[in-house]
C-alpha cells in the first residue's frame, strides 16, 4: 500500500478519491465499525421500542448494518485525517460534512424500512454524530481507535484501558482552552 499523504486535508481527500478501494476496504476501521454498530443499533432499538418489539428490532437491524459498514469506512477516513492540517479544516470536515452524508443515507434507509419514529431517532443520531465524530478524531489524534498497519495501532483492550483518560481529556478540552484563553487575556 502506498503511503497516504497526510500533510493536508486536501491531500488525504485527493488520495481517497484516487484509491477508494484501499481507503474504504483495506483500511476499513473495524474498531469504529464495532462501536458505531453497537451504540447506534442500541439507540434505534430504544427509540423504537414504544412502537413494539418488531419495529424496534427492525430499526435496530437497519441501523446496525448501516453503521457497521459506514462506521468502518468513516473511521478509515477519520484515521487518515487525524494528522492532516489545517487542523480546523480536518475537524470541520469530520464534524459537519461526514455527518451530513451519513444522515442523508440513514434517513433514506429508515424511510425505506418504514420506521415510524425515524424523525426523533435522526435528531438524536445527529446530536450523537457531532459528539462521536469529534470524540473519534480526538481519540485518534492521541493514538486510540487506530487499526491496520499504522504505527499507532494497538489492541482493542489497550484502547479500552485508555478510554477513561481520553474521555476526561475530551470533556475537559474546551473548558481548559477557554480558561487558558481567559487567563492569557
Amino acid at each position: 500500500m502506498e503511503e497516504i499523504k497526510t500533510e493536508t486535508v486536501f491531500g488525504v481527500l485527493k488520495y481517497t478519491a484516487k484509491h477508494p478501494i484501499e481507503m474504504f476496504f483495506w483500511r476499513w476501521n473495524w474498531k469504529s465499525a464495532f462501536f458505531a454498530g453497537l451504540f447506534r443499533g442500541s439507540m434505534y432499538f430504544l427509540t423504537h421500542i414504544t412502537e413494539g418489539w418488531r419495529a424496534a428490532l427492525g430499526a435496530m437491524s437497519v441501523e446496525f448494518i448501516f453503521r457497521v459498514i459506514h462506521g468502518g469506512i468513516s473511521g478509515s477516513l477519520v484515521q487518515s485525517l487525524r494528522k492532516a492540517s489545517p487542523v480546523w479544516m480536518a475537524t470541520l470536515f469530520v464534524m459537519v460534512l461526514m455527518p451530513i452524508y451519513s444522515h442523508s443515507v440513514e434517513y433514506g434507509l429508515h424511510t425505506l424500512n418504514g420506521d415510524q419514529n425515524r424523525g426523533k431517532s435522526i435528531l438524536i443520531s445527529i446530536s450523537f454524530s457531532i459528539i462521536s465524530a469529534l470524540f473519534n478524531l480526538f481519540a485518534m489524534r492521541r493514538g486510540v481507535m487506530i487499526t491496520g498497519a499504522d504505527e499507532d495501532n494497538e489492541s482493542l483492550w489497550s484502547d479500552l484501558k485508555k478510554f477513561p483518560r481520553i474521555v476526561v481529556d475530551f470533556v475537559g478540552f474546551l473548558p481548559v482552552r477557554l480558561w487558558r484563553f481567559w487567563q492569557n487575556s
